[in-house]
C-alpha cells in the first residue's frame, strides 16, 4: 500500500480518505517518513515542524470519523517558503526573516486548510523568489533534482518541484512572478499551471508592506499548483479560486464549486474545432536546445493528431527581459530593501544586494510601463486568432548545481545565458495570461523536458483542456515517485 500512496494522484488520495480506505494520519506518517529517509540529500523542505504536522492529520482524522470532509480531506501538502503559514517558519530563503512565524495565513493556504489539507512544511526557495535557474539561499543551501542529484530543479519554486519529484508531497503550492512554477515543473517532469493572474489572491504576501522583501512582485506574481496530474491541478485550482477582498488584484467573480474538475471530466479527450499556434523558438528570438526542440515539435504533431488545427506562428513581443526587472523593481520597496540590507548585511546574498544598487530612471521604469501595455495588447491581438499558443518551457534541461546557464548558448542571442531559462514564460507574466508546462519528453540524458501552454486571459479551462488531452497520449505524467533516479520505494 505504502508504494502505491507515495506515487499516487491528489484525487486518487482524496477518494481513499473519503471512503476510509485510507486515513489521514496514515498519509502524512508516509510522507513525514520519505521526507526524513531522502530530503537530507535532496533539500526540498526547509522547514518541517512534525508535531503541527500530527496534529493536523489526527484533527483530519475524527473529522473523517464524523464523515465531515473537505474536497481536499487529509491530503498532506508543500507550501513554498514564499507564502505565509501561521504558526509555521516564513523566511522567503532570507536570513533577514530566518525567525520570522506569521501569525496568519496566506489566502490561499486558508482555503486548503478549510478544504481539509495538511500543510507538510515548508518548500525552498531562491531569497525572495530572485532566481530562475537554481533554488539555493544561505539559510538552507540547495535544492537538487530527483531526476539528478548533481542538477538544479530550476526557481525560484525548486523545493516544490523536488518535493513532489521525488514523492516527498503529493502536491505543492508555488509562485510564479516570472516562471517559477513553469520552469521547476519543466525541469523535474511535473505538471505546473499559473493561472489567469487574480484567479487566486494573494494575502500577507506580496501584498503587506510591513514585509519588505516579501511584498515584492505585486503586479506579477501566481500563485499555482505543482502535480502530477492535471486533474490534480485543477481540483486544486477550484480550492485556491475566487475573489478576496483582501487583495485589489483579485478576481471579483464567484469561483463555481468544482468548476474547473467538473468541466474537466466532462471534456472529451480531443481538440476538434481549436486553432493552436506554435513556435520553437519565438519566432527566432529564442535559443533552443536540439533535444528540447525535437521532443517539442513531436509534441505539437501529437497535438494535431487531437483534431486541432496548429499554425506556426507567435505573438510580437515588445516587452524584453529588460522590462520584466523594471517592473520587479517598481514592485518592490527599494528603500525598506536598502535599509534591511544596511541593517543585515552580513545575511544578504551579493545577488540580492546586486539587484538592489541598480538606481532605475524615472525614464526607464516608464518605459517598462509602456512595454507591458504593448505586450498586452499584443497577446490580447494574437488570441483573437488563436485558441491557444504552445512553446517549450525552457529552451534547455536542468543545469548543474550552481551553474548560471548552459556553456554552448551563444549570449549574444536573447541576452545573457543565465536569462535564457525564462525567455518563453516571462512574456506571460507580464500580461497575466494563464499558462502551464506539461512534460513532453526526455533528453538524451533522460532528464524531462516540458511544454508551455498558453490561453487568453481567464480561459484557464482551456489551458486544462489542452493539457488533459495530450496527457491522455503522454506517458510522463503520472510516473510513479519510485521510478524517480535515486529514489526507488
Amino acid at each position: 500500500m505504502a508504494d502505491q500512496l507515495e506515487s499516487a494522484q491528489v484525487t486518487e488520495l482524496v477518494k481513499l480518505v473519503h471512503s476510509k480506505a485510507v486515513s489521514p494520519v496514515e498519509l502524512s506518517e508516509l510522507f513525514l517518513d520519505r521526507i526524513g529517509a531522502y530530503d537530507g540529500r535532496i533539500g526540498a523542505f526547509c522547514t518541517v515542524d512534525e508535531d503541527q504536522v500530527r496534529e493536523q492529520a489526527r484533527r483530519a482524522e475524527q473529522a473523517q470519523m464524523r464523515g465531515d470532509m473537505g474536497p481536499l480531506h487529509g491530503v498532506p501538502l508543500g507550501v513554498k517558503d514564499l507564502i505565509f503559514t501561521r504558526d509555521l517558519r516564513t523566511t522567503g530563503g532570507s536570513e533577514i526573516y530566518s525567525g520570522f512565524i506569521p501569525d496568519e495565513d496566506d489566502v490561499v493556504v486558508e482555503r486548503v486548510r478549510r478544504a481539509g489539507a495538511v500543510i507538510l512544511g515548508k518548500t525552498n526557495t531562491a531569497e525572495f523568489g530572485f532566481s530562475a535557474n537554481q533554488t539555493a539561499n544561505k539559510l538552507f543551501g540547495a535544492t537538487r533534482n530527483p531526476w539528478d542529484l548533481d542538477r538544479s530543479p530550476g526557481g525560484s519554486s525548486g523545493g516544490s518541484a523536488a518535493a513532489v519529484a521525488a514523492g516527498l508531497a503529493p502536491a505543492a503550492i508555488a509562485s510564479d512572478g516570472g516562471g517559477s512554477v513553469r520552469i521547476p515543473s519543466s525541469l523535474c517532469g511535473l505538471y505546473g499551471i499559473k493561472p489567469t493572474f487574480g484567479r487566486i489572491p494573494l494575502y500577507p504576501g506580496c501584498r503587506d508592506g510591513r514585509f519588505p522583501g516579501l511584498n515584492g512582485w505585486e503586479s506579477l506574481e501566481h500563485i499555482g499548483p505543482m502535480t502530477r496530474s492535471v486533474a490534480d491541478a485543477a481540483l486544486l485550482m477550484d480550492v485556491m479560486s475566487g475573489p478576496d477582498s483582501r487583495d485589489r488584484h483579485s478576481l471579483r467573480f464567484p469561483n463555481s464549486p468544482s468548476h474547473f474538475l467538473r468541466q474537466l471530466a466532462e471534456d472529451k479527450r480531443d481538440l476538434s474545432g481549436l486553432r493552436i499556434a506554435w513556435s520553437s523558438d519565438w519566432a527566432g528570438e529564442e535559443q533552443v536546445s536540439p533535444d528540447v526542440r525535437s521532443a517539442f515539435e513531436r509534441a505539437v504533431i501529437q497535438l494535431q493528431s487531437l483534431g486541432c488545427e496548429v499554425f506556426e506562428d507567435a505573438p510580437d513581443r515588445p516587452a524584453s527581459r529588460d522590462t520584466l526587472g523594471a517592473l520587479v523593481a517598481l514592485d518592490a520597496d527599494p528603500g525598506a530593501l536598502r535599509d534591511l540590507v544596511e541593517k543585515y548585511e552580513a545575511d544578504v546574498s551579493p545577488r540580492f544586494k546586486s539587484m538592489l544598487s541598480k538606481d532605475w530612471s524615472y525614464l526607464e521604469l516608464a518605459n517598462a510601463t509602456r512595454m507591458r501595455q504593448a505586450m498586452y495588447a499584443s497577446a490580447s491581438e494574437f488570441f483573437r486568432r488563436y485558441d491557444a499558443f504552445v512553446t517549450p518551457t525552457v529552451p534547455f534541461t536542468a543545469l548543474p548545481l550552481g551553474a548560471e546557464g548552459p556553456e554552448s548558448f551563444d549570449c549574444s542571442r536573447g541576452g545573457e545565458a543565465a536569462r535564457a531559462i525564462i525567455g518563453f514564460c516571462y512574456p506571460f507574466n507580464i500580461t497575466g495570461n494563464p499558462a502551464a508546462s506539461i512534460p513532453c519528453g526526455l533528453d538524451t540524458e533522460g532528464l524531462p523536458i516540458g511544454m508551455q501552454i498558453v490561453a487568453d486571459l481567464n480561459r484557464d479551462d482551456l489551458v486544462l483542456r489542452v493539457s488533459a488531452a495530450y496527457e491522455s497520449q503522454s506517458p510522463l505524467i503520472g510516473t510513479p515517485a519510485g521510478a524517480v533516479p535515486g529514489f526507488g520505494a
